[in-house]
């Protein structure tokens, strides 16, 4: 299990290299994504709205655990995964996706469709309660919008950011949003939490296991300790109970520092083409998903979460792929 959630999971980004589409094929691919999501998302608003007893007990039996799934004494929605983080992640591709084939579509019916799915989405990010995918969908959102500017003006906002970011860290203005932290509005918790994040309890956890995982991993540096030899890889048959929720170093504990050379290798392979792509809108949907998914793997072990990765990692493949093969979608 360990080497499925570790390694296989690249295979299908290998296989997609191979794929050859035309734009019909890229947009009915697209929509079947997006339409096959429905029925899941409708699921999870369905339990946002009336949660069942028979909601209850497919979350505490699910692989995540009580402790991941609740929040703030909140229960966090899964729909069919087995995880809310999941669920949340998959409402982002779907958000993305939907943006990419908006303009495909010309009729008014269409357009409602797709605007109430993007509402789905929305309802089951928030109903997931995963401050990390919120996050996600704000960096995805904002690189795709960058990303349509001309050069001049994305240096512009990169150095806004950059100042008000060094403002923010010398005014120590985060001061200001403590009080959000034990607000009795979930939305200004959540808020709060992702802005004082040092001061989470769940990140400071994972910020301690990150530790012990450096620690183990410093004995066994140059090949790890073997796929699926901490807990993060696998449920069963682990050798560690070790759960950093953070991807680079589950691959770092596991494969030592060959294997996350490899992975780097790849994730910048990936960049490097779909940033030739980012002045087309399906090139910069992918790049920007791809720039999320980047973020996504300091939160968690993103390889592991099927089977939305399958989706993400097949699209990276396609717009590699498209790249080399120097056509217009």
């Amino acid at each position: 299990m360990g080497f499925r959630k570790t390694s296989i999971v690249w295979d299908i980004f290998l296989a997609s290299l191979l794929v050859t589409v035309t734009h019909e094929q890229l947009n009915i691919f697209v929509k079947r994504i997006i339409l096959g999501g429905a029925p899941v998302l409708l699921y999870g608003m369905k339990q946002v709205l009336f949660f069942s007893t028979f909601d209850n007990k497919f979350i505490q039996n699910n692989a995540a655990g009580l402790y991941t799934g609740t929040i703030f004494g909140e229960q966090r929605m899964t729909s069919i995964f087995s995880s809310a983080s999941h669920l949340g992640a998959f409402s982002v591709v779907i958000i993305l996706l939907v943006i990419y084939y908006w303009n495909n579509q010309y009729r008014l019916m269409q357009k409602l469709v797709l605007l109430s799915i993007i509402l789905l989405s929305i309802v089951c990010l928030w109903g997931s309660l995963s401050r990390t995918m919120i996050v996600v969908l704000i960096i995805c959102l904002s690189s795709y919008f960058i990303f349509k500017l001309k050069t001049i003006n994305q240096l512009i906002i990169g150095l806004t950011v950059v100042f008000s970011f060094v403002i923010y860290n010398n005014m120590n203005l985060k001061f200001y949003f403590e009080s959000w932290l034990i607000s009795d509005n979930m939305f200004l918790r959540l808020i709060g939490t992702i802005i004082n994040a040092s001061s989470d309890s769940r990140l400071i956890g994972r910020g301690d296991q990150a530790k012990e995982l450096i620690e183990l991993t410093r004995q066994h540096l140059i090949i790890g300790y073997g796929i699926g030899s901490s807990e993060a890889a696998t449920y069963f048959g682990y050798i560690y109970h070790v759960v950093s929720d953070n991807l680079y170093l589950s691959y770092l504990m596991e494969t030592g520092i060959f294997g996350v050379c490899l992975l780097l290798f790849i994730l910048f392979y990936i960049f490097v083409n779909l940033f030739k792509l980012k002045d087309e809108k399906f090139g910069r949907i992918v790049l920007s998903l791809f720039i999320g998914t980047i973020f996504m793997g300091f939160t968690g072990t993103t390889t592991a979460m099927y089977p939305i990765i399958q989706i993400i990692i097949c699209l990276f493949g396609i717009g590699v792929s498209y790249q080399k093969q120097k056509k217009d979608f």
